[in-house]
């Protein structure tokens, strides 16, 4: 970034690669080449300078609408968490195009992560109206089109309804927080290196 000087950030992936490009977001706008210096909650001395657009190609994290990143350190076989009003994407993009290829297994452990997500904003110790409001939306959507997406994901409704139900649970998250399923999902992804999605569905 830095070598040709780029002036943007554009992700298009999952959540990984999203919660990547929050990543090198905050070094370039905080300086610096240690992304251990701002692990936590609201420890970012200062607002980004760097826009970031996210265009999701799964269905799931709602990465693209959240103020977290998650990022492992395989050093430590943990999950680091970061969460700040600043690792807020500028623009997300969804576009159910960018899904249609996403295979059964993958669309199924993504809605699952999904469906977590806005089940945990709804019950957790820090809802609320909005959080329960974003919820329950996301749930109705993917309650009517998760097998739909698994069975057919080719159908660009269904993939766009799935999409969107992903962006109103990671909206519900952030109005709130996760719970005990996170937690433990993290450790299973960091220690046993299961997949997210998996470790949500477990």
């Amino acid at each position: 970034y830095r070598k040709v000087n780029a002036d943007s950030i554009i992700a298009i992936g999952g959540g990984s690669v999203i919660d990547t490009a929050k990543g090198l977001r905050m070094l370039i706008s905080q300086g610096g080449n240690d992304i251990l210096s701002f692990v936590g909650c609201e420890v970012l001395p200062k607002g980004q300078s760097v826009p970031l657009v996210a265009i999701p190609t799964t269905s799931g994290t709602g990465s693209e609408a959240t103020q977290i990143a998650v990022i492992k350190n395989n050093e430590k076989h943990v999950k680091m968490e970061f969460v700040s009003q600043f690792l807020l994407p500028d623009l997300a993009v969804i576009d159910p195009r960018f899904c249609t290829s996403m295979p059964k297994r993958v669309t199924a452990m993504t809605g699952l992560d999904a469906l977590t997500h806005a089940l945990e904003a709804f019950y957790c110790l820090q809802k609320n109206i909005i959080s329960q409001s974003y919820a329950l939306a996301a749930v109705q959507l993917i309650k009517d089109n998760l097998i739909n997406a698994i069975t057919n994901g080719s159908d660009k409704k269904v993939r766009l309804n799935m999409a969107n139900a992903s962006l109103l649970a990671g909206s519900a998250f952030s109005n709130s927080m996760v719970g005990l399923v996170h937690a433990i999902g993290h450790s299973l992804g960091g220690i046993a290196k299961v997949p997210h999605g998996l470790a949500m569905a477990i």
